[in-house]
C-alpha cells in the first residue's frame, strides 16, 4: 500500500488519541475503500496531544489489516488557520425524509434542526448518538444520506475544547 506523500509520517496506532465511536457502516466502507483502491488518505493529527481529528473510521480499517503504523498529517490543532466545521445531513427524497424526522422530534438543551424540526437531546454526546441513529436508519430504509455544509439536518458545533474533553475521557 503507498502512503508516500509529502508531510505525511507514521506513527504506531496505539499511541493516537480517538474521540469518536465507530459506526459499522462507516468502517465497512472505508475498509472496503483502501482494499480496492490500496491508498489511503493520511489521518489527520494534532501534533501536540496525538488526537485523531479527522479519519476514524481509516485508522480503524487500517488497523483491522494489521497495519501497526499509521500514514498521518501533523497539525496544529490550537491554531486559529485551523478551524472545526460540522457536516448537515441532507437525505431525499426529502419531502418523505421530512416526515420520518418529525417523529424524533424532542427536548433538550443541545439540538439539531432541520427547518423547524428539532431532535434534541440534554448532552452532545448523546445528541449526536441520536442522529447517528436516524441516519443509519434512514440509509437502511434506502434514503440516500450526504453530508454537506449548506442545507439539511443542522447539529450543533463542536468546539475543539469538547473535542478534547472527549477524546481524554
Amino acid at each position: 500500500m503507498n502512503f508516500t506523500r509529502e508531510g505525511v509520517t507514521r506513527i504506531e496506532a496505539d499511541k493516537l488519541l480517538r474521540h469518536e465511536d465507530i459506526n459499522y457502516q462507516n468502517f465497512e466502507r472505508s475498509l472496503q475503500e483502501i482494499l480496492k483502491s490500496k491508498k489511503v488518505s493520511p489521518i489527520i493529527v494534532d501534533s501536540k496531544t496525538l488526537l485523531v481529528i479527522d479519519g476514524h473510521h481509516r485508522l480503524a480499517a487500517l488497523r483491522s489489516l494489521g497495519y501497526r503504523r499509521i500514514p498521518v498529517m501533523l497539525v496544529d490543532y490550537d491554531s486559529p488557520t485551523v478551524k472545526v466545521y460540522g457536516w448537515r445531513r441532507y437525505f431525499s427524497p426529502e419531502l418523505l425524509a421530512k416526515t420520518i424526522i418529525r417523529n424524533f422530534q424532542s427536548e433538550g438543551k443541545f439540538c439539531a434542526e432541520y427547518e423547524k424540526i428539532r431532535i434534541c437531546e440534554d448532552n452532545l454526546y448523546s445528541l449526536y448518538w441520536k442522529l447517528d441513529s436516524l441516519e443509519n436508519y434512514l440509509s437502511s430504509i434506502g434514503f440516500c444520506v450526504q453530508k454537506n455544509q449548506e442545507h439539511g439536518l443542522k447539529p450543533p458545533i463542536l468546539t475543539k475544547e469538547y473535542v478534547l474533553e472527549i477524546a481524554k475521557k
